[in-house]
């Protein structure tokens, strides 16, 4: 697998770092085409689109096969989150970790990652961490449903006391 990795790599000019970021982008703006697009030729333009440009960019040697591959695999992961909100802060996120991925290997990876954790477990949404079970002012409520009582900070001993009538 490794040589038919590096055979296909053969003749392309630029790093891996530069070829990912190519194809996400053109990627991405197929993907904008496709929104903006009338719903009736909105499909036939974006798999059209993507098929030739695909086959245009390996024949040219400006990326090379199995990048185009995992790309593409890339751009079906996108539609998984049905919100368009949440499906862009997943395409920012993508070149935040190609960014960390490009500078420090699967280290870089583990540092972005520890970072989105970071600012996520720092967000507050009414009062309550965005990571209410695992952030810094993790909270727990007493009750079977969190609506009754009083919340008060985590801790061991009310976790082993939970439900239990004071």
């Amino acid at each position: 697998m490794n040589l038919g990795a590096s055979a296909s790599r053969e003749g392309v000019p630029y790093p891996v770092w530069m070829e990912s970021l190519l194809m996400l982008f053109l990627l991405d703006c197929i993907v904008e085409a496709g929104i903006r697009l009338p719903r009736s030729i909105s499909a036939t333009v974006t798999m059209v689109g993507g098929v030739v440009l695909g086959q245009a960019i390996i024949q040219a040697n400006i990326v090379s096969n199995l990048l185009v591959i995992v790309a593409a695999t890339t751009a079906l992961t996108n539609f998984i989150v049905v919100d368009y909100q949440m499906g862009l802060v997943q395409r920012i996120l993508k070149y935040f970790f190609l960014a960390g991925a490009s500078l420090l290997g699967i280290l870089g990876i583990v540092f972005a990652f520890s970072i989105m954790v970071i600012c996520l477990s720092r967000i507050k949404s009414f009062g309550i961490s965005y990571l209410s079970p695992l952030g810094p002012d993790a909270r727990a409520r007493s009750g079977s449903l969190g609506l009754l009582g009083h919340s008060h900070h985590f801790s061991l001993t009310n976790w082993l006391n939970f439900g239990k009538k004071e």
